[in-house]
């Protein structure tokens, strides 16, 4: 026999003799009719959840650059880590809202992102910052989130602010009281929109707020937005969206009077579009095309 020959079968014998006298880690079968479960294979250690420590690291990371304004899912997800981890892991996102030297887009986007999880824990916090800081923004951020806990003594928190020195914080006081129902606070924001010195960034909060839950009234004033040649288009789209949510038959009925004395082509379109949106989605019958010649005619 060759000597390569040889040493192949010696090396298969040692391997079966080792392989005999190495037990299996296989636990034997039990015998039929035993009792004896057989054992199941220990599972794989779970992987541990994210310490906040790790999941406020990786915020930093995803919004130290930051360049717009946009929230995303991963934003989100991070944010719902850190408030299943205690009542108050999401300090360290306030810090970073009053932090002035910090990327001013991370600063709005960790308003949008924590927003929806305030509760009465970060009260005091928020209290601190509206009257301890000198940053209008980390003020005015503040002033927003504090809106979003629901506890009496932030309505008398707002109130308190209503003439603060600083317009954005004011501003934000008020809408916080408008978002809650205040109606002499609603009703003020529309005078403040049909005021010529309104900045443009306050009319189309002024229109999300009032478009976010009108009443019979504030639907009239959202009709006139709509319809108005003068209104810019940013606006406009705010209000006929709000309308094609909130609108029924009866402004179905103020729509197509106010489409009646309308001049513009322009104007007619829209309007038409936006009778038919509401009336799609109160499952009215809407024609299935309607040319600029039907539209004049109405």
């Amino acid at each position: 026999m060759k000597s390569g020959a040889f040493s192949l079968l010696l090396i298969m014998g040692l391997s079966v003799l080792v392989s005999a006298c190495i037990p299996s880690e296989k636990p034997p079968p039990p015998e039929e009719g035993s009792d004896v479960a057989p054992v199941a294979p220990a599972p794989s250690e779970a992987k541990s959840a994210p310490t906040p420590e790790r999941l406020v690291e990786e915020w930093t990371k995803l919004t130290r650059n930051a360049t717009d304004l946009v929230t995303t899912s991963q934003h989100e997800q991070l944010v719902r880590g850190l408030a299943k981890a205690s009542s108050t892991a999401l300090m360290p996102l306030l810090d970073m809202v009053a932090d002035d030297e910090l990327n001013p887009f991370a600063r709005v986007v960790a308003v949008q992102a924590i927003e929806g999880y305030m509760t009465i824990a970060y009260l005091e916090r928020l209290t601190g910052l509206i009257h301890d800081s000198t940053d209008v923004t980390t003020r005015s951020s503040a002033v927003t989130l504090l809106t979003k806990i629901d506890d009496p003594r932030v309505e008398e928190e707002l109130r308190g602010l209503l003439e603060d020195k600083e317009r954005r914080v004011s501003f934000s006081a008020h809408r916080g009281l408008a978002l809650m129902g205040d109606a002499d606070t609603r009703a003020l924001m529309i005078t403040w929109y049909e005021d010529e010195e309104t900045a443009r960034n306050e009319k189309a909060a002024i229109l999300a707020i009032i478009g976010d839950d009108p009443s019979a009234a504030e639907l009239k004033f959202l009709i006139k937005v709509a319809s108005d040649a003068d209104t810019p288009t940013y606006s406009q789209t705010l209000a006929s969206e709000s309308l094609a949510r909130h609108g029924d038959e009866s402004v179905i009925a103020d729509l197509k009077q106010t489409q009646a004395v309308t001049t513009t082509l322009r104007e007619m379109i829209l309007l038409q579009q936006l009778i038919q949106s509401i009336e799609a989605r109160l499952g009215q019958s809407v024609p299935e095309t309607t040319t600029k010649r039907e539209v004049s005619d109405q």
